[in-house]
């Protein structure tokens, strides 16, 4: 079988003069014959000299879809009702960093109806050539 969505969505920044401080919102909502409620991504960074801070929120009913411009792809009809990220890194040279990410999701399976959480925690170490 084939399925095709329909979405409208808007996205808005406010960032500020040196770019350090964005604060973010991303709506998608889907348009067609059934009522399905809209998909919200709320967003922070904070980039300081030598460490960042992300921090986001996201919503989205049983829908298929892609959101940031098509980098991040939500390929799953579940019913997502929160999902939490927050990432920081640490640049100890322009070349090595720490990053740490956690994220919280909790979700209602779009076949059985099942309702879980989830919880991730994962610890990046990067060096550049």
């Amino acid at each position: 079988s084939s399925t095709q969505n329909k979405l409208i969505g808007f996205n808005t920044e406010f960032v500020t003069r040196g770019e350090k401080f964005k604060i973010g919102l991303t709506f998608y909502q889907p348009i067609g014959k059934e009522k399905i409620r809209g998909s919200l991504s709320p967003y922070v960074k904070l980039d300081l000299k030598r460490i960042n801070f992300y921090l986001s929120y996201f919503k989205k009913a049983n829908i298929g879809f892609t959101e940031h411009y098509g980098s991040v792809l939500v390929n799953t009809y579940d019913n997502i009702r929160h999902r939490i990220n927050f990432k920081t890194t640490y640049h100890f040279t322009p070349k090595l960093n720490l990053g740490l990410l956690y994220q919280y999701e909790n979700k209602t399976d779009a076949l059985s109806l099942y309702n879980y959480s989830s919880n991730m925690l994962s610890l990046s170490f990067q060096f550049k050539f």
